[in-house]
């Protein structure tokens, strides 16, 4: 892989970055999108204003991306980030389900890179992006504006995460991502790129260094999520099946979710890439309490709807279940108890809808 010098400040942050720099690949923060070292030519990459996390792999004569984040300007600053570190072309991006802080960063990849670059998705996702996608583009309006005040605030401080002044080009790149955030936030109509390719069980992308298997299991998160697996390096990436603190599990299928995490947790896994928090998780411990969460809900709805229960009396006798309550601590602070109940009233309510 042909690779290029760059004089971009290397921030990381050890706190919450769990995976090993390795020889000759270092993290990259640009100001507006940081990339972090997961494996030899893997990075997790995490915006640093809109949108989920997603995954770069680099391979010769094409790369590969998982997920485009919140907005365009979102993933033209990694396009920016990966043509300093690579003359290489972006040729595969995969979407993994249809949530737009996924995919609405589609439209830079056709714009930067024309049809040469493919987009993959499962058959569903691609029927739900125009459909449950634009319903969702309406609803978060109030958060692309966001972003550019999130922008904004950091060029005020003219300070990093560090204390430490902004560089320059740092600078530089966070005003690129504002000016086009702040297009984006006033954009009254909906524009998705849909995918090129679509698969219903699995496809493998074969480059030169590394064998990439894209699947799906059971609806989940979704009723279409896409899962990547480098099976060599035993790298998972999923994508918002697993987020943290807590599983944001509304618009989930609870019973068939579990079947999903009890498939993963069969492979042999050393690193996972999640939508949001994280973004790298050690190992298969995180996996595993999702999974035995999720049980734990939908025992308690299966009960609860065999007894009568409305699903608002259901969702309020979870708060003393014991079963349940266990897992409180296990995802979020005593700050924090208002989002794990959330997460309990979406998991029920979901459930519900599967009864």
């Amino acid at each position: 892989m042909r690779k290029r010098g760059f004089t971009v400040a290397v921030i990381f942050l050890t706190a919450w970055v769990s995976s090993t720099v390795f020889a000759g690949q270092s993290g990259i923060d640009t100001g507006s999108v940081r990339l972090i070292p997961v494996a030899e030519n893997i990075y997790a990459v995490a915006p640093s204003f809109a949108g989920a996390s997603g995954a770069l792999i680099l391979s010769d004569g094409g790369h590969i991306v998982v997920d485009t984040h919140g907005s365009p300007a979102s993933a033209r600053a990694l396009i920016d980030a990966v043509s300093r570190i690579s003359d290489d072309p972006i040729r595969y991006v995969v979407n993994t389900h249809w949530h737009v802080d996924h995919h609405s960063g589609n439209l830079a990849y056709r714009e930067t890179f024309g049809n040469d670059v493919v987009f993959i998705s499962h058959d569903n996702t691609r029927k739900d992006i125009p459909t449950l996608g634009a319903e969702q583009f309406e609803q978060v309006v109030p958060y692309r504006s966001m972003a550019v005040q999130s922008a904004n605030d950091v060029l005020a401080k003219n300070m990093d995460d560090h204390g430490e002044a902004l560089a320059a080009e740092k600078i530089t790149a966070i005003e690129a991502f504002r000016d086009e955030q702040i297009e984006l936030a006033a954009r009254p109509d909906y524009a998705y790129t849909l995918a090129d390719l679509t698969y219903s069980d699995s496809i493998t992308l074969h480059t030169d260094s590394d064998t990439v298997e894209v699947f799906f299991l059971h609806p989940a998160h979704t009723r279409s999520d896409s899962i990547v697996y480098l099976r060599d390096q035993e790298i998972l990436i999923v994508g918002d099946l697993l987020t943290q603190p807590i599983l944001w599990s509304w618009s989930s299928y609870p019973s068939q979710y579990v079947l999903t995490l009890k498939a993963l947790e069969q492979l042999a896994v050393k690193k996972i890439l999640i939508g949001h928090g994280g973004p790298v998780l050690d190992g298969k411990s995180y996996l595993v309490q999702a999974r035995q969460f999720l049980e734990a809900a939908v025992a308690h709805a299966v009960l609860s709807h065999a007894a009568g229960l409305s699903e608002d009396k259901a969702i309020e006798a979870a708060a003393k279940n014991a079963a349940i309550e266990d897992f409180r601590r296990s995802f979020v602070s005593k700050t924090e108890d208002k989002l794990f109940d959330q997460m309990v009233g979406w998991t029920i309510s979901r459930a519900y809808l599967e009864l």
